[in-house]
């Protein structure tokens, strides 16, 4: 059946599930008990967690960590205790998710570490899940500020950021990643986003639809970092972060519309993010 969300928009609800009462609720939010019959809570939101009917979770131990599996079917991990020191292998730099936007919450720790070891007092290894056991020493968003002057008239985060032992012992890691970070939608990469992006994503676009060869002009004589990230800055809603057009990632003019508006409206002193832009380009939806 369809459902109707409180925004009126229609939504197919391919299956129910069915909790360990008996009752089953969908996303309408309206519930129907063993008995039949059914209470109309159309005016409440009801959220369902998860599609599993077991929430205890199944726990199987080894001589080293805890493996739980909770009720979403989801694995994590308990560290082990005794942990003397943390061996932290990188991924290659060729590979590796190197370029951030300022805004984004974290690195990517599959992105950017392969594996981690650890190495125990009672001298056994434990290999562990990266995202476990490793945190990182700043956000994007904090790399950014660190960037206090210009370099060749550009404007990023180039460098190494620290990482942290997650377990309860105090061990350090004296390893690094190695990433880059930029403003959203700073195509030039000058620290601010302004007409001038606008006008470089227009022309990229435009050469993109030519049949040339898109570059950025502000760019096109710096590195290869540069050109990615000026890429990565200008592609407002797919964010790619291969530096060219992809399946999964696509800078076009739909990308001009959403820095349009939000230079618009921020120029006019009504300060937007660029989650309100993309929304307000599309008609407020």
């Amino acid at each position: 059946g369809a459902t109707t969300d409180v925004s009126g928009a229609t939504t197919d609800v391919s299956g129910a599930t069915t909790d360990v009462s008996g009752a089953t609720t969908d996303v309408s939010g309206a519930t129907t008990d063993v008995s039949g019959d059914t209470t109309d809570v159309s005016s409440e939101t009801t959220t369902v967690s998860s599609d599993t009917t077991d929430v205890s979770g199944d726990t199987t131990t080894d001589d080293s960590n805890t493996t739980t599996t909770d009720g979403s079917g989801t694995t994590t991990e308990t560290l082990p205790t005794g942990v003397s020191s943390v061996e932290v292998k990188t991924v290659d730099a060729e590979t590796a998710e190197n370029i951030y936007l300022s805004d984004e919450e974290s690195f990517n720790v599959a992105g950017l570490i392969e594996s981690v070891t650890l190495h125990l007092e009672n001298g056994e290894d434990v290999t562990v899940d990266p995202a476990t056991a490793i945190d990182f020493e700043m956000t994007p968003a904090e790399a950014y500020e660190t960037v206090t002057e210009k370099t060749a008239g550009k404007v990023y985060f180039d460098g190494e950021v620290g990482l942290k032992y997650k377990g309860e012992e105090e061990v350090e890691i004296t390893d690094t990643v190695k990433v880059a970070v930029a403003l959203k939608g700073d195509t030039t990469l000058d620290g601010k986003v302004d007409a001038t992006d606008l006008f470089e994503t227009a022309y990229y676009v435009a050469l993109q639809g030519a049949g040339k060869t898109p570059i950025f002009d502000t760019v096109k004589n710096g590195t290869a970092l540069e050109s990615k990230l000026a890429y990565l800055a200008s592609d407002i809603d797919t964010e790619s972060k291969a530096g060219e057009n992809t399946e999964d990632g696509k800078l076009d003019a739909t990308d001009m519309l959403y820095t349009a508006v939000y230079q618009a409206y921020n120029g006019a002193g009504n300060h937007i993010d660029w989650a309100e832009a993309i929304k307000m380009a599309n008609g407020g939806k």
